[in-house]
């Protein structure tokens, strides 16, 4: 790398979010010292809105299906969860569910967030998106999606319980791209999945499509996914260790070969050996907490996180009030510290805002020489 091109690298890294980076070093610091989390502030960026419990799939490792879908969020209820949101500074916007395709006013809900400035965001199983319902959600505003799929044909349709499954999802993704949604496939990491290379075999299928993936992890913390029946023959267990750590050594191949193409970094990726064996990773707190995400059920419950119970009830206080409440503070920190059943969600980002000999090495490499190790 040139004399020249090493300063521009430089002063691009001077041009940080300095706050950002302060509230990181703090947040690191308060491992140590958890006092130091009174002076570090919850700010609002981002609302994930489940419109419903329903789904048209029926999925072997979740129970959303089960739930049952009485008294979801009416259209004007989302609406108003929106605007006070975007009051208190929210940029991004997910909905989801269950399957937020089968609201009926999902086009409009879109829109709404769309008008209202959001960066929306949809997560789905791909099933009843077809070249219409594609076209619309863009013209409707949506700029981004998550499909989940975890493996190649039959395979994929049997794991979530609907024939013509995966066919559907990769119509999805297909005619989505065409109207310029950004389509990140989510692929789901359990012994289902890592048996046969299926994973494997989904991500060179990808390849093949240009679409990238993104890891996810098995976890049964969430209340959507507790007690199911499902969890042992699906969990990686100490006989499939081996196997699991030829599959992260793969992945670290895919990823140095062609970046696009797995949404995990390396470190992340790093992450998924130890994962199985100790879910919940307590050496490593959930800055998640503090990265300004909202999560609302169909009911209008407001949590800190899927694990753990609803800090709130929109229909009956504002949001700017329940997290402004002492209770908020308590549990913020307390699910920080890792007092909580621990998951995997939003384990990339953790990874990624926890300071480590790896986690250094990986960004400076990375921001001065472009390297992705």
């Amino acid at each position: 790398m040139s004399g020249g091109l090493l300063i521009e690298r430089v002063r691009e890294m001077t041009k940080m979010d300095y706050d950002k980076y302060i509230r990181l070093i703090l947040l690191n610091i308060a491992r140590y010292y958890p006092k130091i989390l009174s002076i570090v502030k919850f700010k609002p960026n981002s609302i994930e809105i489940a419109l419903t419990n329903r789904c048209c799939c029926k999925c072997i490792m979740c129970n959303y299906w089960k739930l049952g879908s009485n008294d979801e969020l009416t259209t004007q209820e989302v609406k108003d969860i929106l605007n006070q949101a975007k009051e208190l500074g929210c940029k991004n916007c997910t909905l989801y569910g269950g399957e937020p395709m089968l609201r009926k006013d999902i086009f409009e809900l879109v829109r709404y967030a769309n008008e209202l400035g959001y960066h929306v965001g949809m997560d789905s199983n791909g099933y009843l998106i077809d070249a219409n319902a594609a076209k619309k959600l863009a013209e409707s505003g949506l700029e981004s999606i998550a499909i989940s799929i975890d493996a190649v044909g039959e395979i994929h349709d049997e794991l979530r319980g609907l024939k013509g499954c995966f066919d559907n999802a990769i119509t999805a993704i297909q005619e989505l791209r065409k109207n310029n949604v950004t389509v990140v496939v989510h692929s789901l990491l359990m012994s289902k999945t890592l048996e046969n290379e299926n994973i494997l075999k989904l991500i060179k299928f990808m390849e093949n499509l240009g679409f990238p993936v993104f890891i996810q992890l098995l976890t049964y913390s969430p209340f959507y996914l507790k007690n199911n029946p499902s969890k042992e023959n699906l969990w990686i267990t100490e006989r499939d260790q081996k196997e699991l750590e030829i599959l992260v050594d793969k992945l670290i191949e895919i990823k140095k070969r062609n970046p696009k193409l797995l949404v995990n970094s390396v470190p992340s990726l790093e992450y998924i050996r130890k994962y199985f064996r100790d879910p919940k990773r307590e050496d490593i707190p959930c800055y998640l907490m503090y990265m300004g995400r909202l999560w609302v059920d169909s009911q209008g419950k407001l949590y800190l996180c899927q694990s753990l119970p609803p800090i709130g009830d929109l229909r009956r206080n504002k949001i700017v009030d329940i997290i402004s409440s002492d209770n908020f503070a308590n549990k913020l920190k307390r699910a920080f510290m890792k007092q909580c059943p621990g998951c995997s969600c939003g384990y990339s980002t953790n990874v990624h805002s926890h300071i480590s000999p790896v986690m250094v090495k990986y960004l400076v490499m990375s921001k001065l020489f472009g390297v992705r190790k």
